[in-house]
């Protein structure tokens, strides 16, 4: 139930991008996340078209690189300040 209500507020309170930064760095191992955009859409409360937008977005920045089912992180250092987590 606890995990449910965290949760919910996440979805609630935070950006977007900061819900994405996040998902990338649990996700990334060590720096390439095996999942696809509508994978990582149902983890983080929103739209595949949403992730992808927002990946695009991060790629044209140079924090990630986008492959097929695949996204790797080259910039953690930047995803974590969005996150808050520096």
């Amino acid at each position: 139930m606890g995990d449910l209500i965290r949760r919910i507020e996440s979805i609630t309170s935070e950006r977007i991008e900061v819900r994405l930064a996040r998902c990338l760095l649990e996700r990334a191992d060590p720096s390439l996340v095996a999942a696809t955009h509508e994978e990582i859409a149902g983890d983080i409360g929103t739209t595949r078209e949403v992730v992808s937008r927002n990946l695009k977005l991060f790629e044209r920045q140079g924090w990630v690189r986008l492959h097929r089912k695949s996204i790797e992180v080259v910039d953690r250092g930047r995803l974590r300040s969005l996150d808050g987590a520096d």
